[in-house]
């Protein structure tokens, strides 16, 4: 077949720049077809180093030849008589048909036929090798999986455009926004700090240089990508600017129902960079909308059927705008459609661009359901909150934030449906940084360096570091004897040297700090001069007269009697001090009375002092709690109302998060304060509830973690003496098992908790080894069991295996995460009609024992454990067991209050699956797993 291409033709002049790319690239390669081959799949793998024609050429292809599938040998090929001879795209077409044969590979056919090849014709059988390839992904991988994007081939794009058009395709441009291009957009109002701390912030998006003036008013996305790609000839970035272009100024302009033209939202970026969507503009349009729909709702008659109103109408058209937003936003974070990566754009670019669609995207969602209430909620958003989590929190970690500080679990934390307040403003926020942007490059998110130290490593630091004056150090003796009294030894520092005080006779003032922030030392050791004298004079501060304050490092000795008992002392140190100031680096450095409080209240989150577990009962055992900001001492709970009858007395800036008040109370206080507002009881030595406190130890951590059980034994009712007698290398193993005992409870839903280290003490497998490392709280809500020496008794809902599932060694320890085991759920005897459910099963961890692992015999799982009776249609959690001999003690503490019928080895937390995945990995020589209906009983677990 001949074709006749006018040398005029767009596409010829991409095809001649495709070949003449290829002869410049490789001048010298007619003769080695490897190495072509080779950098035809690097160009495969990275777009950016391909000039853009080869993407206007394969987008021509597939917009022209949308159902055509070359991967598959049924699909039907055109003929000649489908080519048009005039056609570039045709003539590509045909080439690679021409091919197919050779499965696409023209570097094949080279290697077979070249001989005598002039190098046009090598470089074009290169050419057609790297089409066609491309072609294939583009048609099998990349539009294909395209459900929910608003470009013009995803499927829900080419439902609308065969569909009639929906009401808001009806709908008239309104004038919702009375604004005006020359209005000032960049100050922000009382409104918007309102929607700002209530519903989420927004940060700038960077943009990609799409047009988006000069078309028609579009009010759905599928419209939007389809008008303006009408007729053109994209390059692979021309169509990622478009899906940008309709994430945004496209959802804007059907949310608004509203012309938004380019000048309104677009700036330059910082330090004259490029172009960006300005974060506060479009809280602007965000805020005139919210309003404008509030009136509107306000003015909807009470006897009208509300449901056939207009007003709510145009809400259910708002909600699946948001709900295809939301899914396309989760379909490009999936990289299913793979527009950025396509493009060639750089991953941080990408990553920054779907953070910030997702955070206008989930405070739109925000302010529509206030106005919207009776409208279903959006779980679309939940999963979509996932992608805005995952992509904010790898834009902290490359502006240097540590990997600990801003870990998964905290910013799940952060940002849980609704409320995700936290999060986003939290990102604007550049890291705290002590001494370069770097320091955090060794940090993983399990441990900061900062705070993984030893006694030997230690650097204990002046006020400035040019300082290296002496150390000064109280009288060793006079400590030890207050001490060996029962009396809390109190520092006052008389300008030249350190006199101990009787805490009995003089108001002092507890200083609460981190070891990380260079303040550590002991009696024997003392401090630095110049750090004794800065202490000396806050101290001055805030009692004038006194002047005394306790300090560990100077009224804790090293030796470990006398250690010993001022641990005992250490709740009585902070009970009765007439105040508590916490000093803290980031606090002290980043906080001031000139800043909103809610970056104060963030900086303080994310500060050390709130991450670490001595710290915990400090804060909460305090009667005045103050901390060390930038310009001076600040009681925070006088300042923002979190004290009984009072009333915020903070500067301008500052915002009253009160109970009735913004907002900010619930969102970015930090749970020791809110605690504290809510409860002031603990400052009277009340003991809080268990659960309370694993709450409240929430992703903090110690360096010894032997010291966790003993830094929080105020707080609740435990025998400090029997747990300080605790030592030896497995001392916290043996010290969180002498605390169940003490408390002799524990959460039923313990062995199902995820992602949870556990003891390896024989009937404790189960517990966990920390109470603050990832403990979900929520398994507090299914009751209570009783701790006894030989292990938890509670009762569980029992499902034994009618076979045991053996898993062999090399699966233990965690190997089993990911994998799946097929189970089914058989019915009772006496109901034999009823068909069997089917299940799949994964196990996250097998705790099995230091013998075990080293007998190649495989581990059996006998059967299952439920806190409740229903399996869920999604997701049921569980624990697996194994059926154990009757154990025997001599220990009488918790004595069961009821006898087991069943005695299990705990294994590890499980799931159940109603829906199998689409691929099984069977872990056992067993195919299925069987278990009869499930039954309440006592277990020993």
């Amino acid at each position: 077949m001949v074709f006749e291409i006018r040398n005029s033709d767009p596409l010829y002049y991409c095809y001649s720049e495709c070949l003449q790319y290829l002869q410049d690239a490789y001048p010298n390669s007619p003769l080695s077809l490897c190495a072509v081959a080779d950098l035809c799949d690097q160009h495969r793998k990275d777009a950016t180093v391909l000039p853009p024609a080869f993407g206007i050429l394969v987008n021509a292809i597939a917009d022209k030849r949308p159902n055509l599938d070359l991967s598959d040998s049924a699909a039907p090929i055109p003929t000649a008589d489908d080519l048009q001879v005039h056609s570039m795209v045709d003539f590509i077409l045909a080439g690679i048909i021409s091919i197919m044969p050779l499965k696409h590979d023209a570097v094949l056919a080279l290697s077979q036929y070249s001989q005598g090849w002039s190098k046009t014709d090598v470089f074009q059988a290169v050419f057609l090798s790297y089409v066609s390839s491309a072609f294939s992904h583009e048609q099998g991988c990349i539009r294909a999986a395209a459900v929910w994007s608003p470009m013009p081939w995803s499927r829900i794009s080419l439902k609308v455009s065969s569909e009639p058009q929906s009401s808001m395709l009806d709908s008239p441009v309104t004038d919702v926004l009375s604004l005006h291009e020359d209005a000032t957009f960049d100050c922000e109002t009382p409104q918007m700090r309102r929607i700002r701390l209530r519903h989420g912030s927004l940060v700038d998006i960077p943009w990609l240089d799409a047009v988006h003036d000069g078309f028609p008013y579009c009010p759905d996305l599928s419209s939007y990508t389809r008008i303006r790609r009408a007729g053109k000839m994209p390059t692979f970035g021309e169509d990622a600017a478009l899906w940008l272009g309709a994430m945004t100024f496209g959802i804007l302009e059907a949310l608004t129902r509203s012309r938004i033209p380019e000048s309104m939202l677009l700036v330059v970026g910082t330090q004259g960079g490029p172009r960006v969507l300005s974060r506060t503009r479009i809280l602007v349009i965000l805020t005139e909308w919210y309003e404008h729909v509030r009136r509107s709702s306000s003015t909807v008659p009470q006897s009208t059927d509300y449901k056939t109103h207009t007003h709510f109408q145009h809400g259910r058209d708002i909600v699946r705008l948001l709900d295809r937003a939301l899914r396309a936003l989760e379909e490009e974070a999936r990289e299913s459609t793979d527009i950025f990566h396509r493009a060639g754009l750089p991953e941080h670019i990408a990553c920054d661009i779907l953070c910030a669609v997702g955070l206008m995207l989930m405070v739109l969602d925000a302010l529509m359901r206030t106005v919207w209430r009776e409208l279903p909620e959006s779980f679309q958003a939940r999963y979509a909150l996932g992608v805005m989590r995952n992509s904010c929190g790898e834009r902290m970690r490359r502006a240097g934030w540590c990997p600990n500080t801003i870990s998964a679990a905290f910013l799940s934390r952060a940002s849980t449906f609704p409320n995700f307040t936290s999060l986003s403003n939290l990102v604007q926020l550049p890291p705290f940084i002590r001494f370069h942007i770097d320091e955090h490059k060794s940090c993983t998110e399990a441990a900061c360096v900062f705070y993984t130290f030893t006694e030997d490593s230690y650097v204990r630091r002046h006020v400035h570091p040019t300082c290296d004056c002496e150390y000064t150090k109280p009288p060793l003796d006079d400590v030890l004897r207050h001490l060996s009294e029962g009396i809390v030894p109190i520092m006052v520092y008389d300008g030249g040297k350190l006199c101990v005080r009787s805490a009995n006779s003089t108001a002092y003032v507890a200083i609460s700090h981190v070891w990380a922030d260079g303040m550590g030392s002991n009696t024997e050791r003392g401090m630095p001069t110049c750090v004794v004298a800065r202490l000396a004079a806050l101290t001055r501060v805030l009692l004038p007269d006194a002047g005394a304050f306790w300090l560990d490092s100077l009224c804790v000795p090293d030796r470990r009697e006398p250690r010993k008992l001022a641990l005992k002392l250490m709740a009585k140190s902070y009970r009765d001090a007439a105040k508590v100031l916490v000093i803290e680096e980031c606090i002290r450095t980043q906080c001031s009375l000139e800043k909103p409080w809610e970056e104060n209240l963030l900086r303080i989150r994310t500060s050390g002092w709130l991450r670490r577990v001595w710290t915990l009962q400090e804060g909460l055992l305090a009667r005045e709690l103050y901390f060390e900001f930038k310009d001076g001492l600040v009681d925070i709970e006088e300042c923002l109302a979190l004290k009984p009858s009072t009333q915020a007395v903070a500067g301008p800036k500052s915002v009253t998060p009160g109970r009735d008040s913004s907002g900010l109370f619930n969102r970015m206080v930090p749970a020791l304060l809110a605690f504290r507002a809510r409860d002031q009881s603990i400052k009277a030595g009340r003991p809080i509830a268990v659960h309370e406190v694993v709450e409240l130890l929430h992703l903090r951590s110690t360096t010894k973690a032997e010291d966790e059980i003993i830094a929080i034994s105020s707080l609740l009712p435990l025998k400090v003496n029997t747990l300080l007698d605790i030592s030896g290398p497995d001392a916290a193993q043996k010290r969180m098992k002498e605390f169940l005992l003490q408390t002799q409870q524990a959460s039923r839903g313990l062995p199902m908790a995820r992602d949870t280290p556990r003891l390896t003490l024989p009937g404790y497998t189960w517990a966990p080894r920390t109470l603050a490392a990832a403990l979900d709280p929520t398994c507090y809500h299914w009751g209570m069991g009783t701790c006894t020496a030989d292990g938890l008794l509670a009762e569980y809902f029992v499902a034994m295996f009618q076979q045991p599932v053996f898993v062999v060694p090399s699966l233990w320890d965690g190997r089993l995460r990911g994998r799946y085991v097929p189970a089914s759920a058989q019915p009772e005897p006496s109901d034999r009609d009823t068909e069997p459910v089917q299940f799949t099963l994964t196990v996250e961890y097998l705790g099995v024992s230091t013998e075990e692992r080293q007998d190649p015999v495989p581990v059996s799982i006998d059967g299952l454990i439920f806190c409740d009776q229903g399996l869920s249609d999604k997701t049921t959690s569980c624990a697996a067991v194994r059926k154990i001999d009757v154990p025997q003690t001599a220990d009488t503490r918790g004595e069961a209050p009821q006898t087991p019928k069943f005695y299990l080895s705990f294994l590890g937390p499980c799931s159940l699956f109603r829906e199998a995945p689409s691929t099984l990995f069977t872990l056992t020589e067993f195919v299925n797993v069987s278990f009869t209906s499930i039954h309440r009983n006592w277990v020993l677990l």
